[in-house]
């Protein structure tokens, strides 16, 4: 198995079913395709002038999905069947996702996202040249955090 679960991307998750987290790690990362950013939307602020251009000001944010794909391992017990247990039963989770800084991924720092949020998809995949895998997607709930140069929390 590669290194810390990690296949292509050097992205680390992991969940926590309480605070102060204990983090289980979720093994078999292969595709990272969206973290839990901010985004703001717009809100208009024109006033009718001489130039006739419209302008804008941010207005509230939005939290997207994390959207992670693993290799799956259905066996009974397993990180990604009790992941899919999560999600039939809308259970809240602590999630951690870390983003290695340097692109090599021998980095021992990451940008940590952590944030509360409920598994909203848990899509198995029909396989692909003998890889099944499932797609997970987690809506944000609350309390999204982002830490620069952090120490890995999860092993």
């Amino acid at each position: 198995m590669p290194s810390g679960g990690q296949i292509g991307t050097g992205v680390k998750i992991a969940y926590a079913t309480a605070s102060p987290n204990v983090w289980t790690a979720v093994p078999e990362i292969f595709d990272v395709a969206q973290i839990p950013n901010r985004i703001r939307d717009r809100v208009e602020t024109t006033i009718h002038g001489t130039t006739g251009d419209r302008t804008y000001i941010p207005g509230l944010s939005e939290v997207e999905d994390l959207v992670f794909t693993v290799r799956a391992n259905l066996d009974a017990g397993s990180v990604h069947s009790t992941l899919r247990n999560y999600q039939a039963l809308q259970t809240t989770l602590w999630f951690r996702v870390e983003v290695p800084v340097d692109a090599d991924l021998s980095t021992s720092t990451y940008i940590a996202y952590t944030f509360q949020g409920r598994i909203s998809a848990a899509a198995v995949n029909p396989p692909k040249d003998d890889l099944k895998t499932i797609e997970f997607t987690v809506l944000h709930e609350s309390d999204l955090f982002i830490q620069d140069e952090m120490a890995s929390a999860i092993s």
